[in-house]
């Protein structure tokens, strides 16, 4: 078994995560509640590690308007999407954030390596497909 050490990230990247997902009291762009059985929340959790994690405590303003209190866990991904999770009484209650990605293919760049594009935020990943 392998253990890693989490280490914070630098001031300049802080600020530039601050910019792309709000501060300590914001809710991130796209928050969405989602239930726990959710195959994107399973799909997340199970084959990526996130890349931040960071605990907000966020209360509804007038820019965010009817969405609930959250005081939480929020797990940042490599695709520029996320996930919340807080204790709400006994159960736990999920949320993502982020796009909702609706990836299409867009080149096929060799032998089983193929780019694919979101078409909602311009996100795109090359994948290698081979064993």
């Amino acid at each position: 078994m392998s253990f890693q050490r989490l280490i914070d990230v630098s001031t300049e990247q802080n600020e530039q995560l601050k910019t792309t997902w709000g501060d300590h009291g914001d809710y991130p762009s796209g928050w969405r509640e989602v239930k726990p059985d959710d195959h994107r929340l399973r799909i997340l959790s199970g084959c990526y590690s996130p890349k931040f994690i960071t605990y907000r405590q966020m209360q509804p303003n007038k820019q965010s308007e009817g969405k609930e209190s959250f005081s939480g866990f929020l797990l940042f991904y490599h695709d520029q999407t996320g996930i919340g999770y807080q204790l709400y009484g006994n159960h736990p209650k999920f949320y993502r954030f982020g796009c909702d990605h609706d990836m299409k293919h867009v080149a096929k760049l060799g032998n089983c390596y193929n780019a694919y594009q979101c078409f909602k935020c311009e996100y795109r990943e090359d994948i290698d497909s081979s064993d």
